[in-house]
């Protein structure tokens, strides 16, 4: 008996779409599911795979899929579920060009300065370091957008009110706008009705004479800070490519699937002011002039 059919014995393909679109299953169909997937996979584990206490990431890993395909596929059936706004759903190719401009791995660099900064770096001011990943493309919806790409990106900030614990962002980029620029909307991962990032810059900026090694946007970030009472605040940002993120299905033998968790381990956290490449203030006050925001005054130690 092959997996497929040990899995077919006990859910039908007709009734796993129905489930994975919402329809619920009775616990007893659960054993049995559970059951046929430990024995087509040889799995040993003494826990319900469906229980709550199992991970997608950690279920994923025990079906022999990298986090990199569960990931891909959390996206693509997230995806599939609901309406986008209309500006992120694009033709194919205008997609595949955004992917080709902007994919990959980046640093956001914004300047902090409140009553929790001063309290987790006792310094009044610091440099604020999160992450965006520009994945790959998606499907559009079935039903919203069908025949239309979108350009998935997840942003992660650090949160130091409760220090370990990143704020995941998840959404798309727009296509060049009104005003020349490209457009990012996150909403939280968790509190999405209440809590969301954007992020407005005019596109990569390469072979800069001062740095030529550098590859980075000049941006505003629009969001709510992370204070006790939180407000609405624009900053300027700098966004430096790091690091190439190919889609899954063209990574290389060798190629680290679990790259992105790495690269959010290193780089999330709140830098002192001193640490900062001198390169980034520079560039922070020229996304200042691109915003018209002026970030918070650094003084001199």
């Amino acid at each position: 008996m092959d997996r497929l059919d040990a899995i077919g014995g006990v859910i039908s393909a007709a009734g796993l779409s129905k489930w994975i679109n919402g329809s619920t299953r009775e616990p007893s169909r659960l054993r049995k599911v559970d059951a046929g997937l430990k024995t087509a996979f040889e799995i040993e584990h003494s826990l319900n795979l469906f229980d709550d206490d199992v991970g997608v990431m950690e279920f994923g890993e025990l079906l022999g899929l990298t986090r990199s395909r569960c990931q891909y596929a959390i996206d693509m059936l997230a995806g599939s579920l609901g309406p986008t706004f209309s500006t992120f759903s694009h033709d194919p190719q205008i997609a595949r060009d955004l992917m080709r401009r902007f994919g990959g791995l980046y640093a956001i660099y914004r300047l902090e300065r409140n009553q929790q900064v001063e309290a987790h770096t006792g310094q009044p001011t610091a440099l604020l370091c999160a992450t965006l990943a520009i994945r790959y493309r998606l499907p559009g919806s079935k039903r919203f957008s069908k025949g239309l790409n979108r350009v998935r990106c997840k942003l992660t900030l650090p949160d130091y009110l409760e220090a370990g614990r990143p704020l995941d962002y998840d959404g798309y980029i727009t296509a060049r706008v009104a005003g020349g620029v490209f457009q990012m909307l996150f909403e939280h991962r968790t509190y999405s009705e209440r809590d969301l990032i954007s992020i407005t810059t005019d596109g990569p900026k390469t072979g800069q004479a001062l740095y030529p090694d550098k590859r980075f946007m000049l941006g505003t970030m629009t969001g709510m800070t992370q204070e006790n009472a939180p407000k609405p605040m624009i900053w300027p940002v700098v966004i430096e490519h790091l690091a190439d993120l190919p889609h899954f299905d063209a990574m290389r033998e060798g190629d680290d699937p679990e790259r992105e968790r790495r690269f959010n381990e290193e780089q999330l956290r709140l830098r002192p002011v001193n640490e900062v490449d001198p390169w980034i203030w520079t560039e922070m006050e020229n996304a200042a002039a691109f915003s018209s925001v002026v970030p918070p005054k650094v003084e001199e130690s």
